[in-house]
């Protein structure tokens, strides 16, 4: 019986030190640590007249020189974009797991089937939502990125419907989706924030006060660079368009009016500019009815940087 426990126990520490071998081996394997991972969240800028944009999302790509990769999401997400305004995001990839190393692009596929998928909610109820290149190409972002082996690439999607969401062409006919996607990372990042006078918002000629019914007192468009003279959005021109905006609201706690312009590249300039006609800015087209405060400079760093918006002395 002595030697029945004596040969037990060596089975045992044989049994223990084998599997303290193995994960040893596994901790010390360079081909286990070249697993990374990678995050990508929607975000959205604002856009006027209508309720809701919700889009329906099925997969997403991801492109390197060993191939495409496809993460079919287990369940197809709706996302109402003009939920995620003012710097708020929604993940569709949360570390999902890949190998470490260079990709060219990302792609998003989206079902826009009909309306029980994906659609527009304006005040005549619920519109089908067409996207051209979904069904041939999904949506492709084409930015080159690196995931460091061990670590975790995240970044941002922003769709901003200001650009990207056009009326329909005729009674009866779907919006039209034609994506202006902006991908930047979600770690190091910048945004501008602040306040603009209420005497701009108060102004006479305030179109969007007068469109939103009070709610909405103008948008702030941002562009890259110092001193840039600002336009309205037209897809349809190659020069200087804004990067983003951001719509100015009431803070009902003491009746000022803030706006938020995030995800952007920190340690650069940015030209911020005021506008109370935003709610007339046609993407395909330049609008002179878009008639812009005077631009200002503003450094943007990592994190949040505050700027307020001030009337003319």
């Amino acid at each position: 019986m002595n030697n029945f426990l004596k040969q037990a126990r060596q089975s045992i520490l044989l049994a223990t030190m084998g599997t303290l071998a193995l994960v040893l081996a596994g901790c010390s394997d360079g081909s286990s640590s070249q697993n990374s991972a990678l995050s990508v969240s929607i975000t959205d800028a604002p856009v006027d007249g209508v309720q809701a944009v919700v889009i329906e999302f099925t997969k997403v790509q991801v492109n390197s020189s060993s191939g495409t990769l496809d993460f079919t999401l287990e369940t197809p997400k709706q996302i109402d974009l003009l939920q995620l305004t003012n710097g708020r995001s929604e993940f569709l990839l949360d570390e999902q797991i890949l190998a470490a190393g260079e990709y060219q692009w990302i792609r998003l596929f989206v079902d826009v089937t009909d309306t029980t998928h994906s659609y527009v909610t304006d005040s005549t109820g619920d519109h089908p939502l067409e996207i051209p290149s979904n069904d041939q190409t999904g949506l492709k972002i084409n930015r080159p990125f690196s995931i460091s082996t061990d670590g975790t690439a995240a970044f941002v999607i922003d769709f901003d419907l200001r650009k990207s969401l056009h009326l329909p062409s005729s009674a009866g006919r779907p919006y039209k989706l034609r994506p202006t996607l902006r991908m930047v990372s979600a770690t190091v990042v910048g945004g501008i924030t602040g306040t603009v006078d209420t005497t701009l918002v108060d102004d006479p000629a305030c179109t969007d006060l007068n469109a939103s019914g009070g709610t909405v007192g103008g948008s702030v468009y941002v562009y890259s660079g110092a001193s840039v003279i600002p336009v309205d959005v037209n897809i349809n021109l190659t020069t200087v368009q804004p990067l983003s905006t951001g719509s100015v609201t009431l803070n009902s706690n003491d009746s000022s009016w803030h706006y938020t312009l995030a995800f952007l590249e920190p340690d650069m300039d940015y030209t911020v500019a005021f506008t109370c006609h935003a709610s007339l800015d046609d993407p395909d087209t330049s609008d002179t009815s878009v008639v812009f405060h005077t631009p200002e400079t503003v450094h943007v760093i990592s994190g949040t940087t505050t700027h307020d918006i001030h009337d003319a002395p």
